[in-house]
């Protein structure tokens, strides 16, 4: 985002018990001996660079060591640092649900539950037209408001957007997931509501200090200056 004229982020969903941005978990396999985070120091740890997994990872594991002792392995996608841990590719990896359901029935042990706070963002192009951006939200939050309300009667359709990923797993995955479909957690979703400079500052400064990003930047380069107007 830093240094594009072409897009801003114009709104955050925060987390909060049961949402899916605060799904994120360590797993570790149940029988590698790990009982404590610390003893991941130097230890590899899938996760995927940039994105939710990396940042979510660095604030969990601070409280237990130095970053300069986070190895932190560049895998991808949630199914695929599922895939390297099954087969003893990593130490560790960060998950969110569904993998994360799955990496129980896995017998994968959880051995760090997120304290993540940062919200999920979204980021539109600067000249997207702001009635429809605002159809769009009105449309979301309306749609969140019930998943939310009768989560159970989308637990199909959620275990279904991961049906493609499992056709890359081993039969007894498939198994266990097959397993979990019909208890799996929906998860929810708080409003999408405008971004603001002060959760820029916030978040600019945590990744400065942890030199995750460049000194000399400003809110006025990332945030939509119209996102109140758009969400409210």
């Amino acid at each position: 985002m830093l240094g594009s004229e072409g897009s801003c982020i114009v709104s955050k969903s925060v987390p909060s018990p049961g949402t899916l941005n605060s799904t994120f978990s360590l797993f570790v396999r149940n029988d590698s001996g790990y009982t404590s985070p610390a003893m991941l120091a130097g230890k590899p740890i899938a996760i995927e660079v940039g994105t939710g997994s990396y940042y979510t990872t660095v604030s969990d594991l601070e409280r237990f060591m130095p970053k300069g002792s986070m190895k932190l392995v560049q895998v991808g996608e949630p199914h695929k640092r599922f895939l390297a841990l099954l087969n003893e590719e990593v130490e560790a990896a960060s998950l969110l649900s569904p993998w994360a359901d799955i990496g129980k029935a896995a017998s994968f042990v959880e051995i760090l539950k997120t304290r993540r706070s940062n919200p999920t963002t979204i980021v539109v192009r600067r000249d997207d037209d702001p009635d429809k951006l605002r159809r769009f939200f009105k449309a979301t939050n309306a749609a969140i408001d019930r998943m939310n309300k009768k989560p159970d009667d989308f637990r199909e359709l959620y275990f279904s957007k991961i049906e493609p990923a499992l056709r890359e797993m081993p039969a007894r995955v498939k198994k266990m997931a097959e397993g979990v479909r019909k208890t799996l957690p929906v998860p929810k979703w708080n409003h999408w509501v405008a971004y603001e400079k002060r959760d820029f500052d916030k978040t600019y400064r945590w990744m400065v200090e942890r030199g995750l990003a460049p000194r000399g930047h400003t809110s006025e380069e990332v945030v939509a200056a119209n996102a109140k107007e758009i969400l409210g």
